[in-house]
């Protein structure tokens, strides 16, 4: 009688165990789920090579005008700057040589 008593005792403990484990406690907390943030906010996006070299500038110089700028390996600056006319979907012609504007000097 006391074998049966003490198996029951455990099937009934498990078994409540396991439902206060799933309704009553919360959920973990997942700390290696990537969080993907909605925006990213940034004055200038630098792209670097594999040696961590500025090679590119995405940013909004001084005046307000907005430039993209890539530098080849030849320290040559190609750069475009989107100016006005608003009504111009294209920017214009990227201008090489140049001096960069946004990216750090070559030396």
């Amino acid at each position: 009688m006391r074998t049966n008593f003490c198996i029951l005792s455990a099937l009934v403990a498990g078994f409540l165990g396991g439902l206060a484990s799933r309704y009553i406690i919360p959920a973990p907390v997942h700390a290696q789920a990537p969080a993907v943030p909605e925006e990213v906010r940034a004055k200038k996006f630098v792209l670097v090579d594999e040696k961590g070299v500025a090679r590119g500038v995405f940013g909004i110089e001084r005046g307000g005008v907005p430039v993209v700028e890539i530098m080849d390996s030849k320290g040559r600056v190609w750069e475009a700057r989107f100016q006005r006319p608003p009504s111009s979907l294209f920017p214009d012609v990227p201008q090489h040589p140049g001096t960069p504007a946004l990216l750090p000097i070559p030396k």
